[in-house]
């Protein structure tokens, strides 16, 4: 079976992969990242830090930092993870 991967640098996660399915029933699975969510964001924000692959080995502010990762532990984590996975069309 063949699968297709497109991989997307998203301006709030990150880098997120898309693997579809070449063949009905035509699944996708989207992978995305914590951890570079939390970077991305964090950046946003100013705060200083230093990763070594996917941990955070140096953070200037460690609980502003933490309170971008619980950002994905709240009630409006199911909101985040919809947004990255749904398409919006625009009315013109």
């Amino acid at each position: 079976m063949n699968h297709y991967s497109f991989h997307i640098l998203d301006p709030e996660w990150g880098p997120i992969i898309i693997k579809m399915s070449g063949h009905p029933p035509f699944s996708a699975q989207v992978i995305l990242n914590g951890h570079e969510y939390v970077a991305t964001q964090g950046k946003k924000r100013g705060l200083q830090f230093r990763k070594e692959g996917n941990c955070f080995v140096e953070v200037s502010n460690a609980t502003a930092l933490a309170e971008v990762a619980d950002a994905l532990r709240s009630e409006n984590a199911a909101g985040l993870l919809k947004q990255v996975t749904s398409v919006r069309l625009k009315a013109e």
